[in-house]
Order: structure tokens, then sequence, then C-alpha cells
């Protein structure tokens, strides 16, 4: 009788002690579990944020695309108005040139009609011919101008298209990571719920 009392008390003695062990297991996999709920929580805020950025930052550099864009489009159309008005004044200077020599060379031609003839027809010539090779120099020298602005505009829309690719490459990689680990401290998460769920059942039989 005295030995079979004492096997009870030894057998209720180490239940006791297992149910506080399963205990201890759970209370640490609910608290790992609760860390893990926070990490989890954490990502997904780091990843709607990478998100909001990524958009926000696309958006600006579209706006800024579009005022490039737009500013080309206006230089453009205000160097072909330069270009324009030089060549007005121009023709009006050469009209007013031509009028006063042709004026001077009328009242020579009075006095000296044949040997003047062919003097007021060189000089003709040679003033127009100065003026064209004045004018293509001009508008070579415009025309470079333009193209080297539509050079420079189209690196900085280059410049701005690679960024934009850049950017969006590296948060979609980040994106991709985060998601990653999301699903990994899901996974995780289920583990340590399954463990729990499995103790709390071994805790409950014994």
């Amino acid at each position: 009788m005295g030995c079979s009392g004492s096997r009870t008390c030894l057998g209720a003695s180490c239940a006791a002690e297992t149910r506080d062990e399963a205990t201890k297991q759970c209370r640490k996999l609910s608290e790992e579990m609760v860390g893990l709920q926070g990490e989890l929580v954490c990502s997904v805020r780091s990843s709607e944020r990478l998100q909001k950025e990524r958009d926000e930052l696309r958006a600006a550099l579209e706006e800024a695309l579009q005022e490039l864009q737009e500013q080309h489009q206006k230089d453009v159309a205000e160097l072909e108005q330069r270009l324009q008005a030089y060549y007005q004044a121009e023709r009006e200077k050469v009209h007013v040139a031509y009028q006063e020599e042709a004026d001077k060379c009328k009242t020579l031609m009075e006095q000296q009609m044949v040997e003047l003839k062919a003097s007021h027809e060189a000089m003709k010539l040679q003033l127009e011919a100065k003026h064209a090779e004045q004018l293509q120099r001009v508008k070579q020298q415009l025309l470079d101008s333009l193209q080297e602005l539509r050079n420079v505009h189209n690196q900085e829309l280059q410049f701005l298209d690679k960024t934009l690719k850049d950017t969006e490459v590296t948060l979609s990689e980040q994106i991709q990571q985060l998601t990653v680990e999301k699903n990994a401290l899901m996974e995780k998460l289920a583990e340590v719920e399954e463990s729990r769920k499995q103790l709390a059942e071994k805790s409950q039989v014994l």
C-alpha cells in the first residue's frame, strides 16, 4: 500500500511538470508568434510605403518629362520665330541698301551710262553674293544651335527615361524582396501556430 501510493504521487508529479513545461513552451511560442506578427505588420507597411514612394516618384518623373518636352517645343518655336524675324530684317536691310545703291547708280548712269552699267551689275552681283553668304553662314549657325539644343534635350530625355526605368527596377526588386520576406514570415507564423496547437493538444491529453 505504501509503495503503491508513492508511485501514484510520482506519476502525478511528472504529469504536473510536463504540463508546466508545455505551458511554458506554449507561452514562449505565443510570444514568438506575437513578435512574428509584429514583424509581418512592419514588413507590409514597408512594402506599402515603398509602393507609394515608387508611384510618387514615377508621377514626378513623368511630370518633369512632360515639362521638359513642353519647354523643348517652346524653345524650338522661339528659335523658328527668331530665325524668321532675322531673315525678314535682313531682307529689308538688303532691299534698302540695294535701293540706295540703285539710286546712286542711276545718277551716275545719267552721266556715264555705258561705263557704269557694267560696274553696277558687278556691284549688284557682289552684294547679292555677299548677302547670300552672310545669310547662309547665319542660317548654319542657327541650325547648329538648334541641333545642339535638340541634342541636349534628347540627352536629358534619355537620362530621365533611364532614371525612371532604373528606379522602377530598384523599387520592384525591393517590393519582391519584401514579398518574399512576408511569405517567409507567414510560413514561420503558420509553423509556430501549428506547434502551439500541437503542444496545446498534448497538454490537454496529459
